[in-house]
């Protein structure tokens, strides 16, 4: 298992790199940031979602869908600050964003353009600000992403 896994590192450096590098600046230090007043209010959501009776859809009554609130919920029961808790699930969210952003243009361009698109996005502020954050943004880009990808390889396979 540690020799394939050496293997597959090995022959896939650049990637490693970005994806490693797309990790540490999403995790390093993510309460260091004073909380957002949305993600307060998300935070809470999640806690209200998950441990109070009658309130599993909550957020839907501001209209935001409650799978990442329960998310948000579950993540700060096994975790003891909830702040931490929110954000590890949106940095989780950003780096697969950053897995799924290397497969849809190596999927469309090529493995140069896959390389450099995923870079890109794990490396451009903006992008790494918003991915440290307990809010939507994160999990809306990663599923965007990933839906794109799925539509590629969707119809590239009816074709």
């Amino acid at each position: 298992m540690i020799k394939k896994l050496y293997q597959l590192i090995s022959a896939n450096k650049l990637l490693f790199g970005i994806f490693l590098t797309s990790i540490l600046l999403r995790t390093i230090n993510l309460t260091t940031l004073p909380i957002f007043n949305d993600e307060g209010i998300y935070l809470d959501w999640g806690w209200r979602e998950i441990h109070e009776p009658g309130y599993l859809y909550y957020s839907l009554y501001d209209a935001k869908q409650p799978l990442v609130m329960w998310l948000f919920g579950l993540l700060e029961t096994l975790l003891p600050d909830p702040l931490f808790a929110g954000r590890l699930v949106s940095s989780v969210f950003g780096i697969f964003t950053t897995i799924g952003i290397y497969f849809l243009a190596k999927k469309i361009f090529s493995k140069k353009i896959a390389y450099i698109s995923s870079l890109l996005y794990a490396v451009i502020p903006i992008f790494v600000f918003y991915d440290r954050q307990a809010l939507m943004e994160g999990a809306v880009t990663c599923l965007a992403v990933w839906t794109a990808y799925l539509l590629v390889k969707f119809l590239e396979s009816n074709l």
